[in-house]
Parts: C-alpha cells; sequence; structure tokens
C-alpha cells in the first residue's frame, strides 16, 4: 500500500506488502502445525491462490518453496471461483439468510 501524491509515491507511506504476505504465510504456518500437527507426517499442505501479480512474485514462490507447500496453480481467467471468493459468498449468504425482498 503507498500514498500517492502528484509528484510519485511517498517512499514515507510505502510498506512493502510482500514481505507482509510472507509474514502471513509464516504465521498461517505455525498455526497448522499447531491445529493439525499430524500434517507433518502425511503429505503436508496442499495451498491455492489466485495469479494476483503479489502470489506470482519470486519472493511469494520461494516463499512457499521454503514452507515445502505444494501449490495448485489457479489457471488464468478460469471462470472457477477464486479462494477468497468462497469466504465472500458464505457471508453474503448469511446476510441475507431469511431477509425478505
Amino acid at each position: 500500500m503507498s500514498i500517492h501524491n502528484k509528484r510519485g509515491i511517498s517512499s514515507k507511506f510505502t510498506i512493502d506488502i510482500l514481505d507482509i504476505y510472507c509474514q502471513r504465510l509464516d504465521y498461517l504456518k505455525l498455526a497448522i502445525d499447531q491445529k493439525w500437527p499430524e500434517l507433518d507426517n502425511r503429505r503436508g499442505v496442499v495451498f491455492h491462490q489466485d495469479n494476483a501479480r503479489g502470489h506470482m512474485s519470486i519472493v511469494t514462490r520461494q516463499k512457499l518453496k521454503e514452507l515445502e507447500w505444494e501449490v495448485l496453480m489457479h489457471p488464468p481467467y478460469s471462470p472457477d471461483l477464486a479462494p477468497s471468493d468462497y469466504h465472500l459468498f458464505r457471508s453474503l449468504q448469511n446476510f441475507l439468510s431469511g431477509k425478505k425482498w
């Protein structure tokens, strides 16, 4: 995330999104290890994400390789739902449940 001004980007407010994403992956790894320790003895984690630019970066791919997670690729321009859509539609379904139009 960055703050833009008329002359360009203000580096004072620039946050490295890839670092944050990789930190979140580390946090996810810790949570998975705590909740499902048996995954270490099995095949491990199968990770699915969409093709957002940050998800496809070298930094992110290196982090996923370091975590030793199998990555399922999301085909470009796929009509299938992105992983993030499942949460959205479930929340929308819960919000609309019982409402009359």
